[in-house]
């Protein structure tokens, strides 16, 4: 995990970084460290545009769970419904077990509608 907390990083995010942000995203893809940041940046700094970028790392069940816990903050915080909902049902159609981390931030973000339940329950 980061040793940099999210006092420090709200200082710095802001939405004209995302070009910057969205470069890091792309050299740093496999460093769940720098991804751990990068989505934390990317939800304090309202980078909408970084939400597509985080995708591939919240729904890979491969990947460190924190960096996926920050990935999926990132997209479910600034995402359009599309990459949202691309999310959502990615995760839940995955067979691998899911750590109870990576749901309890996923439950923080279903939608309270009938299909956002069965999402969950699939989850």
């Amino acid at each position: 995990m980061s040793l940099i907390d999210n006092s420090a990083i709200e200082r710095i995010a802001a939405p004209d970084l995302t070009e910057d942000a969205l470069a890091l995203l792309e050299t740093y893809r496999a460093n769940d460290d720098v991804i751990f940041f990068l989505g934390r940046l990317v939800w304090q700094g309202d980078m909408t545009a970084c939400a597509p970028a985080l995708l591939d790392v919240a729904i890979d069940p491969a990947r460190g769970k924190y960096a996926r816990i920050a990935a999926i903050r990132g997209v479910m915080s600034v995402g359009d419904p599309e990459v949202k909902d691309h999310l959502l049902t990615a995760i839940a159609d995955n067979p691998v077990p899911l750590d109870r981390a990576i749901l309890a931030e996923l439950l923080d973000w279903v939608p309270i509608t009938a299909e956002g339940v069965e999402l969950a329950l699939r989850a």
